[in-house]
């Protein structure tokens, strides 16, 4: 990926929740990162680069409340279908970014930063649909930090989720019916209205 994909809240301007491509049913803080790209998709085509079409991956952030757990959960996501002037760019992809798992999910976000005591990894694949978590503490609070894959495209995903939930204490047990419940609740928007000549879906 080229661009600065590592989750910075305090630096990060808040935006409408209500226009965000990352957002839940309960009310929320939503924030916006640097867009970024994929490699590939800068460098597609007798490497030149920017030559084929857009390729604008967005990374934004959503802090809230679900049920008794505090979610703090980002999303790098891009539309596959938008359709502007220039050509498509069939290089755009997702990539998880996670390569040296499990360490690498204690620094997903200012929660995973503060956390203590990982344990539990388990990890998901590379599957679409895939959800990897680890365990871990935030103070008094139990925690658990996961990595969720979006739909394939061109060798990495279409978007990929993660977040942080953590509950008031350490009990009871955070299980896996829990943690895909809540990551399940969090809305993700492929579509793009930025530029994009393709109407919003059910126009």
């Amino acid at each position: 990926m080229i661009g600065n994909v590592r989750v910075e809240e305090d630096k990060w301007p808040v935006i409408a929740c209500g226009g965000a491509r990352i957002n839940t049913g309960a009310a929320g803080k939503c924030q916006e990162g640097p867009k970024v790209m994929s490699a590939q998709s800068y460098m597609a085509g007798s490497n030149v680069p920017i030559s084929y079409g857009d390729c604008t991956i967005a990374h934004q952030l959503i802090t809230t409340v679900s049920g008794r757990f505090s979610i703090e959960a980002d999303v790098q996501v891009f539309d596959p279908y938008k359709l502007t002037a220039d050509q498509y760019n069939g290089a755009c992809t997702v990539s998880s970014g996670f390569a040296h798992m499990p360490g690498d999910f204690r620094d997903m976000n200012r929660v995973a930063r503060r956390g203590t005591g990982w344990h539990n990894f388990r990890p998901g694949g590379s599957q679409p649909g895939a959800q990897s978590t680890i365990e871990f503490f935030d103070g008094s609070r139990g925690c658990v930090a996961v990595e969720r894959l979006g739909p394939l495209w061109h060798g990495g995903y279409v978007w990929v989720l993660h977040a942080t939930l953590c509950q008031a204490g350490t009990t009871p047990p955070i299980d896996s019916a829990e943690i895909s419940a809540a990551v399940g609740a969090i809305h993700i928007h492929t579509y793009d209205p930025n530029g994009n000549l393709r109407p919003p879906p059910g126009r």
